[in-house]
């Protein structure tokens, strides 16, 4: 069964609030006063402002995530567990991976697009002008056939 719930100013606040934190949207909207994943949605493509301060939210989580990574490697100083180190790994890699979706221009790996010519060499340019006439053929007159001066 479906449940109506108005998004309103306030709700969309909450929203974004828990999803600044890092909350996923699933659990949001798994609160009895929240409403459905469906309207969170269409207010999103309806609505440009909400639109515009969900991805600034989503960038907010992003640099949480980031900063999480220092605490979480920090604690694996003097660690003689292999278990407790490959977790921290898996939490440090799910953050990395995660900040980079939510904010790839910030977290994303770097996009590097390099121009060269053949066999990686310099790109050369070369201008080709071409003259058309419409209806008569181009002749240039000869050399011999210049009028002096």
């Amino acid at each position: 069964m479906s449940r109506t719930v108005k998004v309103t100013e306030k709700i969309e606040d909450e929203i974004l609030d828990r999803i600044a934190n890092g909350e996923p949207l699933k659990d949001i909207v798994a609160d009895k006063h929240m409403p459905c994943r469906s309207a969170v949605y269409w207010r999103l493509y309806n609505h440009s402002d909400f639109e515009f301060r969900y991805e600034l939210a989503r960038h907010e989580a992003a640099d949480m995530y980031f900063d999480q990574l220092v605490g979480i490697s920090d604690g694996i100083v003097d660690v003689d567990d292999a278990i407790k180190i490959a977790r921290d790994r898996l939490k440090i890699d799910t953050r990395k991976w995660t900040a980079s979706r939510l904010f790839p221009r910030r977290y994303g790996d770097a996009q590097q697009v390099a121009i060269s010519g053949p066999d990686a060499g310099p790109v050369e340019q070369v201008t080709r002008i071409v003259i058309v006439a419409e209806d008569a053929p181009l002749s240039l007159p000869a050399p011999d056939d210049r009028p002096e001066d």
